[in-house]
């Protein structure tokens, strides 16, 4: 079961980060810019299915870059607020990752409303 628990009252359309709860690791990759923007694009893959298969407001996927790299992501928004302000809250969130985790090759952010979280792995080392 996906779940994201939201204590306290509801709040409609609060999306200020009152709140950050963030790891971040301490490995770097070293492609940054191809990092950054597998998670771009893995973002907006993923804004666009979030309420298409799961009601729930959740969703996950992969994106692989530098032909040898992939990004694992899982985000969520709580029940209570709308695809627009959940799409918002994500977005915020993504930002906040680009500012605070540049190159860590994994972090994950949780507010009141939404969850992002990414990982790193080398596609070599699966094998």
């Amino acid at each position: 079961m996906k779940c994201m628990v939201k204590y306290g009252e509801p709040v409609i359309n609060n999306y200020d980060v009152w709140f950050v709860a963030n790891e971040v690791s301490d490995i770097k990759t070293k492609d940054v810019v191809g990092l950054q923007n597998a998670l771009s694009s893995l973002v907006d893959t993923l804004l666009l299915g979030l309420y298409k298969e799961q009601p729930t407001g959740y969703a996950y996927g992969t994106q692989v870059y530098n032909k040898n790299q992939i990004v694992y992501m899982v985000m969520q928004c709580t029940d209570d607020i709308s695809h627009k302000d959940c799409t918002k809250c994500i977005l915020h969130v993504s930002g906040e990752i680009k500012r605070c985790c540049s190159g860590a090759i994994a972090a994950a952010i949780l507010t009141p409303n939404c969850y992002l979280r990414y990982a790193h792995s080398d596609l070599r080392a699966l094998k």
